[in-house]
C-alpha cells in the first residue's frame, strides 16, 4: 500500500530524507548491510473531516504513536509528534509493521476522520507515509426529541398549545 504526497513541504521531506539517507549509508550498502527503511507522517487536526491534510490544517503536537512487529506484536518503540505534529521511525529493518496512534494521548473531544493504525510492508530502503487525521467534535451533541414526542405534541405554536391545554387538563 503506498500513499500520495499531499504537500509540497511532506515531498521535499520524503526528498531530502531519501537523499540523505542514500548519501550516508553507501558503504554499508557495499558491504551488504542494506539500506535502513522508514516510517514518518503527521497527526493532524482535520478541520474539514475529509481525511486528507490540507495545507490551512494545523499538526497536533504531543500524541504519542507507537511502532509494533506486525507478527508477534511486540512494540518495537513510541514516540510523540513534535510541535508541528510530525513524527518518524528511522533507521528499520525491512518487514512487517504495525503504526499506530495512542489514542490516549489525544486532546479532548478529537475523533478519528482516518485510520489510526495502518500495517506496513518495509522494503529495503524504502519509506511509507502514515498520517493520522483527527477531527474536534461537540462531547456531547444536541438531542433531538423522540419521534413519538414530536408526533404526540407536535412542532411550533400549534404543539406547545395543544401541550399546555393537554396539561391543564390533566391537573
Amino acid at each position: 500500500m503506498t500513499k500520495i504526497l499531499t504537500s509540497a513541504k511532506r515531498g521535499l521531506a520524503l526528498l531530502l530524507g531519501v537523499s540523505l539517507l542514500y548519501c550516508a549509508f553507501p558503504l554499508a550498502a557495499q558491504a551488504g548491510f542494506g539500506f535502513p527503511s522508514e516510517i514518518m507522517g503527521f497527526v493532524f487536526e482535520d478541520l474539514d473531516g475529509n481525511g486528507v491534510q490540507d495545507v490551512m490544517e494545523p499538526g497536533i503536537p504531543g500524541v504519542g504513536v507507537e511502532l509494533e512487529e506486525l507478527f508477534n506484536g511486540s512494540v518495537v518503540t513510541s514516540i510523540t509528534t513534535d510541535a508541528n505534529g510530525l513524527y518518524g521511525f528511522f533507521d528499520l529493518i525491512p518487514g512487517s509493521y504495525n503504526v499506530m496512534v495512542t489514542l490516549g494521548t489525544l486532546p479532548m473531544n478529537f475523533f478519528p476522520t482516518t485510520p489510526t493504525e495502518y500495517s506496513v510492508d518495509l522494503d529495503e530502503g524504502l519509506g511509507f507515509l502514515a498520517d493520522f487525521g483527527f477531527q474536534e467534535r461537540q462531547q456531547n451533541p444536541p438531542t433531538i426529541p423522540e419521534p413519538s414526542t414530536m408526533l404526540l405534541f407536535g412542532s411550533g405554536i400549534a404543539g406547545l398549545a395543544a401541550w399546555r391545554y393537554r396539561k391543564s387538563k390533566t391537573v
